[in-house]
């Protein structure tokens, strides 16, 4: 609990400089209204060193992604990105990480459920 305390001051409150990068690994994938299932999923959240606080990059298996971070409440962080499946939104507090992805060709939806913890550099 101590450790999702400090990622999360650590993103809300240090200089982007300071962020490190964060490692998301989701366990759960739930497709549309069907049922949920291991997942072995996941990506990195890149904080710009020098750019704007809010832009990120999302790096997974198929390529970066820039994206948009802005506070959520008060412990909270939500990422907002096009992948190469669709629009998606990562939301954040503490070390929970949950992800929604829709896919951008017909109307598909993807939720996935897992953690993201700082990497260190």
């Amino acid at each position: 609990m101590k450790q999702a305390l400090l990622t999360a001051a650590a993103l809300l409150a240090v200089t982007p400089a300071l962020a490190a990068p964060l490692e998301c690994t989701f366990t759960a994938e739930c497709f549309e209204t069907d049922g949920c299932h291991e997942s072995g999923y996941g990506f990195m959240v890149w904080f710009p060193s020098e750019t704007s606080e809010s832009v990120v990059t999302i790096t997974d298996g198929t390529g970066d992604f820039p994206g948009l971070a802005e506070t959520l409440g008060e412990d909270g962080l939500v990422v907002r990105f096009t992948s190469g499946f669709g629009p998606s939104m990562l939301t954040l507090h503490g070390d929970a990480a949950r992800l929604a992805a829709h896919g951008a060709e017909d109307a598909l939806m993807v939720n996935y459920s897992g953690a993201c913890r700082e990497v260190e550099e």
